[in-house]
């Protein structure tokens, strides 16, 4: 309920139609009410002003003094109104501004790419790729530095929504120079005999590594600890050692016949793909429509076969 003395914006264009017409009949039928509807919004005006605005003859109606001051106001706040309409539809047709978004590495490498390529449709948009472990996304985005954030393992925190996408498995990297016994992978048991680089703590991937070895009761032979992919991925590439790694990590690497990539069998290790946004920040519409890019590339990249070992969590889930 309109409370004493609040305006309403459909009193002021009713009454900027009345004295643009001159006359409440006219106004009316071009307003498409009745007369007596019309002329209870004009009482109902006046009345919260306090002052009288029209002043009605047999040739129609005019503004007082007080009324052509509200005409004059009410013509340029509603102006405004339409200007700010515009600049709002405007925005959501052609979004733009910077979007932060959090990955971590393994991700980035698979993302970065086709969402660039996607980004080209919004010129006014600014992406900026912002790569870190996946324990720190979480907090960046409830700090306000991230819009969003595609995070592995995601814990719940006060005023993130996590929005759980995919399992994603994790593959053991080997040198082009290992031969292979079996197609089908290697076992927990026999890959605890190889010198291993794994991602440096804390970090999701090697979180799950260390969790599967003590679940089996095995240890392992630790060689270096690394905080990038890239850089596990090189030792890998030089046989110094072997690597436990997300598909999105190596792919390129496996494609251009540069090391090799089997799963963990017959239990493998997964990980899970979250999307993290604020709950108490309204997304910008820039943001939405990287959020929405962002997860049509991830469904994409599933259902063709490219982004191998993803397997969807149901939307009941989420």
């Amino acid at each position: 309920m309109r409370g004493k003395g609040q305006m309403e914006i459909k009193q002021l264009r009713y009454f900027l139609a009345t004295v643009d017409h001159g006359n409440m009949t006219r106004a009316a039928d071009f307003l498409h009410i009745a007369q007596p509807a019309l002329s209870q919004q004009i009482a109902g005006l006046e009345r919260d002003l306090g002052s009288k605005l029209l002043d009605r003859s047999v040739r129609g109606v005019k503004p007082t003094v007080a009324g052509e001051v509200l005409y004059r106001h009410a013509k340029g706040l509603l102006r405004h109104i339409e200007d700010l309409k515009g600049a709002v539809s405007f925005e959501q047709q052609h979004p733009s501004g910077r979007v932060a978004v959090g990955v971590s590495g393994g991700l980035a490498r698979l993302l970065l790419v086709p969402l660039l390529a996607a980004q080209r449709a919004f010129p006014g948009i600014l992406l900026q790729i912002i790569v870190r472990q996946s324990s720190e996304l979480a907090g960046l985005v409830a700090q306000g530095s991230l819009d969003m954030a595609l995070a592995i393992d995601a814990l719940p925190q006060r005023g993130i929504a996590i929005q759980p996408l995919f399992r994603e498995e994790l593959y053991v990297a080997l040198p082009r120079s290992v031969t292979l016994r079996r197609s089908s992978g290697i076992t927990l048991e026999e890959l605890a005999r190889m010198p291993l680089a794994l991602p440096c703590a804390p970090n999701a991937t090697r979180t799950r590594v260390d969790l599967a070895f003590l679940n089996a009761n095995v240890g392992y032979e630790l060689v270096a600890e690394v905080n990038t992919p890239d850089l596990l991925i090189l030792l890998v590439e030089s046989g110094d050692a072997s690597s436990v790694l997300p598909w999105s990590a190596i792919s390129r690497e496996v494609a251009e016949g540069r090391l090799h990539a089997v799963p963990l069998h017959p239990q493998p290790i997964a990980r899970e793909v979250s999307l993290c946004m604020s709950e108490d920040v309204q997304p910008s519409e820039a943001a939405l429509v990287v959020r929405q890019m962002m997860l049509e590339i991830l469904e994409a990249l599933h259902a063709r076969g490219e982004w191998k070992g993803s397997e969807k969590i149901a939307a009941a889930r989420r």
